[in-house]
C-alpha cells in the first residue's frame, strides 16, 4: 500500500502525510497532519539534504522530544515540550558529550538552575507563580 502525500479534507485542512523537496531534489521537510493540524513527527533537512530538524506535534500543539542535528545526523541540542511548553533541562551534545545547558523549565517558564558546558550554575531563576 502506498502513502498518499499532500492531501487535503473536505473542509480544506491538510490531511496526512506531507512533503517537499528543494529545487535540487533534496528533501525539504515532511510532517503529518490531522484533520488540518500539524500531528506527529515534523522533520526537516538543509539544501544538501542533512536532517537538520526534528519535532513532535499533537493537535497543532508541539509535545515531545525537539531535536537539531549537525550535518553529520548527530544531535546537537534536544528539548521536551508538553502541550505546547518547553519542560525539563535543554540539553546540548558536543560530540558524544552530553551536557546539560539552560535552565529547567517549568510550565515553559525558567525555573530553577542555569547551566552551562559541564554543569557549572551561572544564574539561578524561580517560578513565582
Amino acid at each position: 500500500m502506498s502513502v498518499i502525500i499532500n492531501q487535503t479534507n473536505s473542509n480544506g485542512g491538510k490531511e496526512g502525510v506531507w512533503k517537499s523537496t528543494w529545487n535540487n531534489g533534496q528533501p525539504r521537510y515532511e510532517m503529518s497532519f490531522l484533520q488540518g493540524e500539524k500531528d506527529g513527527s515534523e522533520i526537516r533537512w538543509d539544501q544538501r539534504g542533512h536532517k537538520m530538524w526534528r519535532i513532535r506535534w499533537k493537535n497543532g500543539i508541539q509535545d515531545g522530544k525537539e531535536e537539531r542535528f549537525n550535518c553529520k545526523g548527530q544531535i546537537l541540542h534536544e528539548i521536551m515540550w508538553t502541550d505546547g511548553e518547553k519542560v525539563g533541562n535543554a540539553i546540548s551534545y558536543i560530540g558524544n558529550i552530553k551536557q546539560v545547558y539552560g535552565a529547567e523549565h517549568s510550565i515553559g517558564i525558567y525555573d530553577g538552575d542555569f547551566m552551562k558546558a559541564y554543569g557549572e550554575i551561572i544564574d539561578k531563576y524561580m517560578n513565582n507563580n
